[in-house]
């Protein structure tokens, strides 16, 4: 793996910047080639990493929406030529960043950004960030070099020796200013074309490409990372490899009569077929010797047992097993996508009642309680599928329940990993679902699948 500084080189302070996705655009380019999905896979091809772009009558990006964790940038433009860009997720804002040019330099109004200057081309060729600064050089519209150090002379970086081929870049009819999409995307690009070869810090790097007959890139391949990205665009149909896209389906008819019951200790379980699938309608509740743990047999009986993630990969009965991201992902598609999707699979009863709060105390920030809440909600869901996803709450290693106990948050392992394990999630505030990688110390519900 790189380290953090030479990540930083080939991203932000390098100014590279590779296109994601985007699944809807304003009117006025409808002949216009933009970018419409793009995703990595990683080596086992289970654990896959998406971006989706949304674009303004004037081809300008307005939001980029980031899979699995459901967190978004929505992007702003002001007639005096400012950006604004407001980070969050469906349940939370993380902070607001404004970007203002002034002939080649920009002013950021955030903590991170320090200074930047343009070329005439709107390039970034010189930046500065909290711990780094660097210098870049372009040619043509491509980056050919670039040397940073980081501010307190601990370590410095030289990146150069970048090749690239004679296509066009997934952004090329994207009108978003060059210097904002370096700083939006992290990836590893440069200009206006596809890079193939670079040099960092000694250490060599390769791309490969496959290409439309318009030219434009379908498919990466990262040789030294041992990973492939996917590229689809407006009117295309989206490679098979990558995520099927999201289309609202019929509800199914709820579970009737279908049940599985389990060799191992005859306990049964409701099953449901939801589009291709199979699954248990009911968190597994199987006691094993190590890796599982019950907070009350009572309980367990309703939201089943919390399994850590060696456990969980085996524990399923004979016939079924642990139900990948990809699998988790083709039951959300079909539910409807990752807003609605929620609401459609928590059940009917099991999820606590909430209130919002409408006026904290002003004198401690919100810290020390609340004056007012709203009228009470129903975390309850639709079960429009006869899913019936309950709240098993979680548990973290050996330290017993945690804060979020049953009845609040549901959390699902996935057999997928990547640098953590991916796990789905359920609130009981929330009608979406979310898909995030977690650390593998925890311990949550089981869901098996059919195979």
């Amino acid at each position: 793996m790189k380290s953090k500084f030479t990540k930083f080189a080939l991203a932000a302070a390098l100014g590279l910047a590779l296109a994601f996705t985007f699944t809807a655009c304003g009117k006025g380019g409808g002949d216009v080639k933009l970018l419409e999905s793009d995703t990595w896979l990683e080596n086992d091809i289970t654990a896959e990493s998406k971006r989706v772009f949304e674009y303004d009558e004037q081809n300008r990006i307005v939001k980029i929406s980031y899979y699995p964790s459901g967190e978004h940038k929505t992007i702003i433009y002001s007639a005096d030529g400012s950006v604004t860009v407001e980070n969050g997720s469906s349940t939370e804002k993380f902070g607001t960043e404004k970007f203002v040019v002034n002939g080649n330099i920009i002013t950021a109004e955030n903590s991170y950004y320090k200074s930047l200057a343009i070329n005439k081309d709107g390039y970034i060729v010189k930046s500065e960030v909290s711990y780094w600064s660097s210098e870049s050089e372009y040619k043509g519209g491509n980056l050919i070099g670039e040397k940073g150090r980081s501010l307190d002379g601990t370590r410095t970086s030289q990146c150069d020796y970048l090749l690239y081929d004679d296509k066009k870049s997934p952004f090329s009819n994207c009108k978003t200013p060059k210097w904002l999409i370096q700083i939006l995307l992290t990836d590893i690009s440069a200009g206006k074309n596809n890079v193939l070869n670079w040099n960092c810090d000694s250490i060599n790097y390769a791309h490969k490409y496959e290409y439309n007959s318009e030219g434009f890139p379908t498919k990466l391949t990262d040789i030294k990372e041992n990973r492939i990205k996917l590229f689809t665009y407006r009117g295309e149909t989206q490679n098979t490899a990558a995520t099927p896209p999201q289309t609202e389906a019929k509800p199914a008819e709820k579970a009737s009569g279908s049940t599985l019951t389990d060799p191992r200790d005859n306990k049964t379980y409701k099953t449901v077929k939801i589009g291709t699938q199979t699954w248990m309608a009911e968190n597994l509740n199987f006691e094993t010797k190590e890796g599982s743990m019950c907070q009350e047999e009572n309980l367990c009986k309703v939201f089943g047992r919390l399994y850590d993630w060696e456990t969980a990969l085996k524990v399923c009965p004979k016939g079924w097993h642990l139900s990948s991201n990809e699998e988790w992902q083709t039951l959300v598609n079909f539910a409807g996508g990752k807003e609605t999707a929620g609401k459609k699979l928590k059940a009917e009863e099991g999820w606590t009642t909430y209130s919002e709060c409408q006026e904290y105390e002003d004198e401690c920030d919100g810290e020390c309680g609340c004056l007012k809440f709203g009228e009470a909600e129903s975390g309850n869901g639709t079960d429009d599928y006869g899913f019936q996803a309950l709240p098993g709450g979680w548990c973290c290693g050996d330290t017993g329940y945690g804060d979020v106990s049953w009845g609040y948050y549901g959390y699902w392992w996935s057999s997928s990993k990547g640098s953590s394990t991916y796990v789905s999630i359920l609130s009981y505030r929330s009608d979406d679902i979310d898909v995030s990688g977690l650390k593998r110390g925890d311990w949550h519900s089981v869901r098996c699948i059919q195979n």
